[in-house]
């Protein structure tokens, strides 16, 4: 399970998607309620068609996936959109510190996919040109990875 997991830590993202795919998360508000912070995102996507119909699935930090949003298009301007109201997409989570949240966004065809990886709250450290940042594997933090960006 921890191989897997770990799996999909390394892999999970743009090299997944589409060619010239590309998913975004613009985060637009931040709210505390009693005993935690909610963080509320648009979702944007580039180079996917914008006359099909798209699921939104989350992989969960056990690798769990979860339907989100069915009958998702895409807008001129890239913004993902509830249809038939044509509403923005809006994604509000909480998370832990360190915490990923994974998104796919699936055309109903299969033939077109991108995938986004985030974390509202990261945990990471910045020396000079290089960075380090600790995400957690599972959901008592039995597990953390740690990843360097240079």
């Amino acid at each position: 399970m921890v191989v897997k997991l770990a799996n999909l830590q390394k892999n999970f993202g743009k090299k997944m998607n589409s060619p010239g795919a590309d998913l975004s998360l613009k985060e637009i508000d931040r709210s505390r309620t009693s005993d935690r912070t909610l963080v509320k995102y648009f979702l944007f996507a580039t180079g996917l068609p914008t006359d099909l119909t798209y699921t939104l699935y989350q992989v969960q930090i056990n690798g769990q996936i979860i339907k989100l949003f069915e009958g998702v298009t895409v807008d001129s301007e890239g913004m993902a959109r509830c249809t038939p109201r044509k509403a923005p997409v809006e994604l509000v989570f909480y998370a832990g510190k360190a915490e990923p949240k994974r998104l796919s966004l699936v055309s109903n065809d299969s033939h077109y996919k991108a995938f986004i990886s985030a974390i509202p709250f990261p945990s990471s450290v910045t020396d000079k040109a290089c960075k380090l940042e600790s995400v957690i594997g599972m959901t008592k933090e039995e597990v953390t990875y740690i990843q360097e960006w240079v």
